[in-house]
């Protein structure tokens, strides 16, 4: 059935726990699945350069990619999935707890521009496109061959989606040292980040002050930054730590973070080439709102956020705070 009439999508990881359909247990399910990425962006030569620098990282851990699954979207993405073999010595067929979140923590280990973070999520599953099965637009998510991979351009991308493709023969998936470091690494990451989470019984003290007068709103001041109505005072880097950090003091969603930063995601004066457009100011911002998360030492502060608005400025809002 599945062969002769494919969904649109399935889940990338498959989940092991026999679950309550009304919540997942703290700290994500039980699940395996391949290590994955998503690069995308509006440009397609932009998506293949960042494609291209995520493969020559992982050729520098000494990865054969020829035990990769490597994919075209069919619009301006790529995806790539790394079996859990190259990585894992013994893959436990319970499964590991909170895979999505040591896959996140992988994802920053490795990260280059047009990595999506917003894959990681430790749902019932992360929706993943099916391979072969034609998209509104006639165009095919499809797999392709290292050798395509490599040498990948706007032009060939263009062709190469055009039509379902077979899949190229695997070698067989092997442990890699490098990138087992890297896993054994972000797991013991994620699980402390779960821990402190889990243990930690009041935010901080600004953080409680923070929330208990703004609730889960911006400060007006901030809010007025945030629209562009005046410049920040400090690099982009910096402005996205100080906001990601207050977004996380009033629980608020990365999602509603970026709209309400929408005006000053697209007049902000970045600091050198690698911020230098809205969409590279966006990524930014999504990807500091996520390593913050529950990381040590990344707590709201008022004396950060003061320091990111022009000199000079009156800010009542954090007055007796």
């Amino acid at each position: 059935m599945l062969a002769n009439n494919p969904p649109e999508f399935r889940t990338v990881l498959g989940i092991v726990d026999i679950f309550d359909e009304e919540s997942a247990p703290v700290g994500g399910w039980h699940t395996l699945g391949p290590m994955y990425f998503d690069l995308d962006a509006p440009d397609i030569a932009e998506a293949i350069e960042g494609f291209h620098r995520l493969l020559a990282k992982l050729q520098g851990l000494e990865l054969d990619l020829h035990m990769c699954r490597l994919f075209l979207s069919g619009v301006k993405g790529v995806h790539i999935e790394i079996p859990m073999e190259c990585f894992m010595p013994k893959i436990p067929e319970e499964g590991v707890k909170g895979l999505a979140r040591v896959y996140l923590e992988m994802a920053h280990a490795l990260y280059v521009d047009t990595v999506d973070l917003r894959v990681f999520s430790c749902g019932k599953g992360r929706q993943w496109r099916v391979p072969n099965r034609q998209r509104e637009g006639g165009t095919y998510k499809v797999p392709l061959t290292v050798g395509e991979a490599m040498n990948l351009t706007p032009e060939s991308y263009a062709k190469l989606v055009s039509s379902p493709r077979a899949f190229p023969a695997l070698t067989a998936p092997e442990l890699c040292t490098a990138l087992s470091l890297i896993y054994d690494r972000a797991r013991g990451k994620a699980e402390a980040k779960d821990a402190r989470l889990r243990g930690r019984r009041e935010a901080s003290v600004q953080a409680q002050a923070i929330k208990s007068r703004f609730g889960s709103t911006l400060p007006p001041v901030i809010a007025a930054l945030c629209r562009g109505e005046f410049p920040a005072s400090l690099g982009w880097n910096y402005v996205c730590i100080q906001l990601a950090t207050l977004a996380h003091s009033l629980c608020m969603d990365v999602d509603v973070l970026v709209q309400a930063c929408k005006g000053l995601i697209e007049v902000h004066e970045s600091d050198g080439h690698k911020y230098d457009t809205p969409r590279k100011r966006e990524r930014e911002l999504r990807h500091m709102f996520s390593y913050t998360h529950g990381q040590a030492g990344y707590d709201v502060s008022i004396g950060g956020l003061r320091s990111i608005l022009p000199q000079g400025l009156r800010c009542p809002d954090f007055r007796g705070l």
